[in-house]
């Protein structure tokens, strides 16, 4: 690339010169050479100095760029950035600092600052793939700092993203020291390299409202309200982004407090199947009619092998108790999850209408425990006897209520009895 400009150019004097003008406004000022090498850095040669303001560039790109102002200045092979501010979609941008044209290499000191950048997804395919070993293979050494008021990378929204970029020659290490998702942070690092792609990531928020960070994560509203902390890790490393799913790994810990879930489409299938209250007096269980409040709520899990393993799950529930253990298999869609259900108000209603159970329980509280198979969209509930239920799944729901607990069968409802409203 040579480039080679004297003297001072405005939009007008183009629209004399050309017929078609792609510079329709703006100006350009300086005294300016450079010739640049991509290849063969230690030829690439720059002097001189150039201004430009409001200029919109005519590139055959998918992106608008506008140039508000731009200043360069160049000697002895430094190419020096004042602070450039540049539209880019209409979304402000700056840039400032140094290129240094070195021996092999374009050594690089940026900082860029933005309000808002939509990426597309990256996809897995040959070309993307070949894009990113080029990418990889310029002959390019030193950092990019970058903070973005937000960036939207297909449909997820992190505000904000703060990165720095280092690099050099086949490999490009990320550094993500700010990144909310949803009010979780995330930090750690992203390793490109052109045999592999490596990350090691935390995760971590404080106190936050649970209601929009789900319905940001899920697209989904009023699901579930409360307050909710969450820490976790993920690291993986494989040859290929589309092998990295396959390679992550990682533990997480959820918890929340003082509030009510009311859509959970798997509680309350779980709730349906069991028929408490037709142990009392013949009606259907109503634990979610007006949502399920609940004073505590902890998950603990770990993710290997594409499978989300519960090591705890729990709901501290005002009418009832919930314990989980088991398994998600993240590419099959397929759940393996063993619960057990505690409700409180039911017992309740039967030790005050039933003398005879309650001389039976003993200051006991009865669970019903069942499996949960199939998949997310259509689980498959399946009551089990009290002696397929493990000892750490009880010692869990003992642990939280405090009482001893009396595994039950639940009682399934007639066949030719009417479905339960949706």
């Amino acid at each position: 690339l040579e480039l080679t400009f004297a003297g001072t150019l405005t939009g007008k004097t183009l629209d004399r010169l050309l017929l078609r003008n792609p510079f329709p406004s703006g100006r350009v000022r300086g005294d300016f050479q450079a010739n640049i090498d991509l290849e063969r850095p230690e030829r690439s040669t720059a002097k001189g100095q150039l201004t430009a303001a409001n200029i919109r560039l005519p590139l055959k790109i998918e992106r608008k760029v506008h140039v508000s102002q731009l200043q360069l200045t160049a000697k002895d092979n430094r190419l020096d950035i004042r602070p450039a501010a540049f539209l880019v979609d209409d979304n402000w941008h700056t840039l400032e600092g140094t290129i240094r044209l070195a021996s092999k290499l374009y050594h690089v000191d940026l900082k860029h600052e933005g309000a808002f950048l939509d990426v597309p997804p990256a996809e897995e395919t040959q070309d993307g793939r070949e894009r990113i070993e080029r990418l990889l293979s310029l002959p390019v050494d030193g950092k990019i700092q970058s903070r973005m008021s937000a960036l939207k990378w297909g449909e997820q929204r992190w505000v904000p993203m703060k990165t720095t970029f280092m690099m050099t020659p086949g490999r490009w290490q990320i550094e993500l020291e700010e990144a909310g998702l949803c009010g979780i942070q995330t930090t750690g690092t992203v390793l490109l390299e052109k045999e592999r792609i490596a990350v090691d990531l935390n995760h971590a928020a404080q106190k936050k409202a649970l209601n929009p960070a789900m319905s940001c994560l899920l697209g989904k509203s009023d699901l579930v309200d409360g307050r909710f902390d969450f820490e976790g890790q993920l690291a993986g490393e494989a040859p290929s982004l589309e092998a990295l799913g396959r390679a992550l790994e990682g533990e997480f810990k959820f918890d929340a407090e003082d509030g009510r879930i009311y859509r959970f489409d798997l509680l309350g299938r779980i709730l349906a199947t069991i028929n408490l209250t037709e142990l009392v007096r013949g009606k259907k269980s109503d634990l979610l009619g007006e949502g399920l409040a609940y004073r505590k709520m902890a998950i603990e899990a770990r993710l290997e092998n594409e499978r989300l393993r519960f090591d705890k799950a729990l709901i501290d529930g005002a009418s009832a108790e919930i314990a989980a253990e088991g398994s998600i298999d993240l590419e099959a869609d397929e759940l393996n999850l063993l619960v057990l259900v505690a409700p409180l108000k039911t017992v309740d209603a039967i030790v005050k209408f039933t003398p005879i159970i309650s001389t039976w329980l003993e200051g006991t509280l009865i669970s019903i425990p069942v499996k949960v198979s199939g998949t997310l969209e259509a689980p498959r509930i399946t009551p089990l006897a009290p002696s397929a239920v493990g000892s750490s799944l009880l010692n869990l729901l003992k642990n939280t209520i405090q009482l001893p607990i009396k595994l039950v069968e639940p009682l399934l409802e007639d066949e030719d009895q009417e479905d339960p409203p949706p």
